[in-house]
Order: structure tokens, then C-alpha cells, then sequence
């Protein structure tokens, strides 16, 4: 049961890696996108993205670096001086929206291949026999 949830889990990482670079970025960037969609898109604190995406400065410096040279975002001084907000340009939102469309195309695919199918059922049963009746630890 586990080994099919992995399967289907690395189903999805591959669609939205697909996705991803049928707009031209990774699936990390990708998910810094959808953090900030997630916030609003505008004036994000970076501590916020940060801690959402589990990312260390080093890592996070990298990734907005190539965003923001691409053009898909803003970095601006936050209220704090040591702080930075983050902003979606119009080129990131029409990024991010492609790049949405691309993995639910690609997910549909999969889904059609069957290998999401274990999401559907067997996720559940694995949680419940971990974690008891409610799927909670």
C-alpha cells in the first residue's frame, strides 16, 4: 500500500515538475509563486514565504534572486529594515496562472493513467492504520 502512495505521490511531484517548466521555472520556484498567490501577491513578507516553504536564507537568497531577475517578482524593504516583502509582478501572476493550467493538464494525465488512483482511497486507509481512526497523529 505504501510503495502505490509513494508512486502516486511521485505522479504528482512529476506533474507539477512538468508543469513547472512548460513555463519556464522549477517546481521550487514554482511553489514560491504559489506562496505568494497564496498571501495575496502583494507585500509578502519573506519570513512568511520562508517559513511556509521550510527554507533556509541561503536557499530563499538563490530562488528570488532568479525570480526576480526573471522579472516574476519585486523585493522590497519591509517595515522592519531587516525585513523584505515580496510582490508578484503581472509577468509572475501570468506565470503562475500558466504554469497552474500546465499541472492541471498533466494531473488530469496521470489521473487517466491511473496513477493517482491511490490517493483517492489507499492514503486514507495507510493514515487510519498509522494514526488510528481520525488520520491524526
Amino acid at each position: 500500500m505504501l510503495a502505490r502512495v509513494r508512486r502516486a505521490l511521485r505522479a504528482v511531484n512529476t506533474a507539477v515538475d512538468r508543469g513547472s517548466q512548460s513555463v519556464g521555472i522549477t517546481r521550487q520556484q514554482q511553489s514560491v509563486l504559489l506562496a505568494l498567490a497564496a498571501h495575496g501577491g502583494r507585500r509578502v513578507p519573506l519570513a512568511d514565504v520562508r517559513a511556509e516553504l521550510n527554507m533556509d536564507q541561503a536557499t530563499a537568497s538563490i530562488l528570488l534572486g532568479r525570480l526576480v531577475r526573471g522579472g516574476l517578482l519585486v523585493r522590497e524593504r519591509g517595515a522592519d529594515r531587516r525585513a523584505a516583502d515580496l510582490t508578484l509582478t503581472p509577468k509572475g501572476r501570468s506565470a503562475f496562472r500558466r504554469s497552474l493550467r500546465a499541472i492541471r493538464a498533466e494531473m488530469r494525465s496521470a489521473e487517466r493513467r491511473g496513477e493517482l488512483a491511490p490517493l483517492n482511497g489507499e492514503l486514507a486507509l495507510y493514515l487510519r492504520f498509522h494514526f488510528g481512526r481520525s488520520g491524526k497523529a
